[in-house]
């Protein structure tokens, strides 16, 4: 399945929902959670002082 990313920024906070993604279909999930990496836009800020939060986790 893929990996879909729902981001936002407001006002210099970026916050986004990563998720597995399947379009009508019914799928028996298994929770196997696994690290990986993956690269997406932050868009234009408007300064060098801003939040990550992804999934409900502040990132450093």
């Amino acid at each position: 399945m893929p990996i879909r990313a729902r981001i936002t920024n407001n006002d210099n906070t970026i916050t986004g929902d990563l998720y597995y993604g399947v379009a009508d279909e019914v799928v028996a999930c298994t929770r196997d959670l696994k690290p990986f990496t993956m690269q997406f836009s932050l868009g234009t800020l408007d300064n060098d002082m801003f939040s990550v939060i992804i999934n409900d986790v502040e990132l450093e």
